[in-house]
């Protein structure tokens, strides 16, 4: 990317926006559109692998004490991150870090997004956090907005504009196992780890090519599997979602699917094997590959009775009992309380 004229983020006029974080920090104003060229600077869309520019005005209305960070982000509805930039807030003109702004001060910051190789086309959210560079925590958004993350807008990702390589997929297993004619499980990416707890849910990613065009819109499940047993960790689910089945893909193409697995809380400790199933429209099995060892390990259990705060003996239908709970950060600033229920 290093030979193309990169954009100039100071033209065009943003977006009035009144977006409040923690009664400390307003955005007041934002654009952002594809770096990539391949569309007009100021389309909300991004080849996957590509970057997406961000521009965002803030303004300081109380001060601070802490050094802030931005972050800005780009993810799917069920909140798969598949582009991050984080960086520290700074006045342009003053170069000065937020702790030094007086109330009042305004500026704008630019951010580059790139967008992971692969990330299966279709419409994204872009999303603003601001938050503590020491702690991590992040200010307080309007009710209603989950992990204090402010929507901006969508963003459309494209396909790439070239087929990426194995080397920019970031592949923790690389498997290359040909599924069934056309269709190649090139490997996984951000799994979980070797051991799970009954219940728990891990997010992995498969990342599939398209060696010819695809016909069949073709689905995908894990199973965690015994000598004796199997047992579904995924419903059967198209590839890489249901906005973008198979049948659309074209020769060559590279997609990245996003996966939402949870181990059955019936699952006894011990080793299973993990296996992938992919199934045809018509929901017969084409393929079983086998992806590694799934350990479980079961939740540690109390019996005992601990020492805590608040006593309440309250029974819910003879099934359970809230006996009471803890509770901590009310007494050191904190905007954030930890609740600990026995």
């Amino acid at each position: 990317r290093l030979d193309r004229l990169g954009p100039d983020l100071a033209d065009g006029p943003l977006t009035p926006a009144s977006l409040d974080f923690g009664g400390q920090v307003k955005l007041t104003g934002y654009a952002y559109g594809d770096a990539s060229g391949a569309e007009e600077l100021g389309a909300p869309s991004v080849p996957a692998g590509d970057l997406l520019w961000v521009r965002l005005r803030l303004r300081m209305t109380a001060p601070v004490d802490e050094e802030l960070k931005a972050s800005v982000f780009i993810t799917d509805d069920a909140g798969h991150v598949v582009g991050q930039v984080d960086k520290v807030l700074l006045n342009n003109l003053l170069h000065q870090d937020s702790e030094d702004w007086e109330s009042g001060t305004e500026t704008e910051t630019y951010f580059l997004v790139p967008v992971v190789p692969a990330s299966a086309p279709g419409e994204y959210r872009l999303g603003v956090a601001i938050y503590d560079a020491d702690s991590l925590s992040r200010l307080p958004t309007p009710s209603g907005e989950p992990n204090d993350v402010i929507t901006v807008g969508p963003v459309n990702i494209l396909p790439d504009l070239s087929p990426p390589s194995k080397d920019v997929l970031g592949l923790d297993l690389v498997l290359e196992q040909p599924v069934t004619n056309g269709l190649t499980l090139l490997g996984l990416a951000n799994p979980a780890g070797d051991t799970l707890r009954p219940g728990e849910q891990a997010s992995v990613a498969f990342i599939w090519r398209a060696e010819q065009t695809l016909t069949d819109d073709y689905s995908v499940s894990m199973w965690a599997v015994n000598a004796h047993d199997a047992w579904p960790r995924t419903d059967p689910l198209p590839l890489a979602g249901i906005d973008y089945p198979s049948s659309h893909w074209e020769a060559g193409q590279v997609v990245r699917g996003w996966f939402d697995g949870r181990v059955p809380p019936e699952l006894s400790s011990g080793d299973y094997t993990l296996d992938v199933r992919v199934t045809d429209s018509d929901g017969g099995l084409i393929a079983e590959v086998p992806l590694g060892v799934l350990r479980v390990q079961g939740w540690p259990r109390q019996f005992d009775v601990p020492p805590m705060k608040a006593v309440v003996s309250a029974n819910f239908d003879d099934q359970i009992e809230l006996l009471g709970f803890d509770l901590s950060g009310l007494n050191e600033g904190s905007s954030v309380v930890d609740v600990m229920l026995y």
